[in-house]
């Protein structure tokens, strides 16, 4: 993922860490497409589900 680390800034750490969560299409087929359509359009199978702590 290091080579998406440009496109990816808004979910990584300063020290360049994530917490990411990964899915499984047996369990979760719906939200798995929508990932993997989004990683072949975008060349980035990432979607942002932030909380904005303030």
């Amino acid at each position: 993922m290091r080579e998406k680390q440009s496109v990816t800034s808004v979910v990584t750490h300063a020290d360049g860490s994530t917490r990411l969560q990964t899915i499984r299409r047996e369990l979760h087929p719906r939200y798995y497409n929508v990932v993997d359509k989004l990683g072949k359009k975008t060349g980035v199978p990432v979607v942002l589900n932030k909380s904005f702590n303030i």
